[in-house]
């Protein structure tokens, strides 16, 4: 397939409780990543004062992650808020303070993800430059 918004994210944008994108002048969101039941996604990024990005970073009720079928039909969307419980797509959810760390359970539907996050480039240094994305895989400094 060919890369979400030729970069692989698109400041500007959130996602919304019904998994579309929303327009949103303080968020980023990415693209459709290839996921299966049972995967652990992590995500990290930096801030341009070298803080290290949170998962919820003062916006957690914004901050969509949401699971699909392989025809894009939404599964599950929740915030990080709701997501320090578990569902029945989203088995944990942790952070760290430089990593979050989404693992999610293991139900055959699940075939993609994607999340957004606050801050886009021009109001907090973030976007998709400086995150990383990974999916069963650690993130190493």
């Amino acid at each position: 397939g060919t890369v979400y918004n030729e970069t692989g994210y698109k400041g500007g944008y959130r996602l919304s409780s019904s998994g579309v994108e929303k327009a949103d002048n303080y968020h980023t969101v990415f693209g459709y990543i290839p996921v299966k039941g049972g995967d652990t996604i992590r995500f990290c990024g930096q801030e341009n004062n070298g803080n290290d990005i949170i998962w919820a970073n003062g916006a957690s009720s914004t901050n969509y992650i949401c699971v699909y079928k392989s025809d894009f039909t939404l599964l599950y969307a929740g915030t990080a808020t709701s997501e320090y419980n578990t569902t029945k797509f989203v088995e944990s959810m942790t952070n760290d303070g430089v990593v979050s760390t989404i693992k999610l359970k293991n139900v055959a539907d699940i075939a993609y993800f994607r999340m957004c996050v606050y801050g886009t480039y021009s109001t907090t240094g973030i976007d998709g430059t400086t995150a990383i994305i990974t999916v069963n895989e650690e993130i190493t400094d």
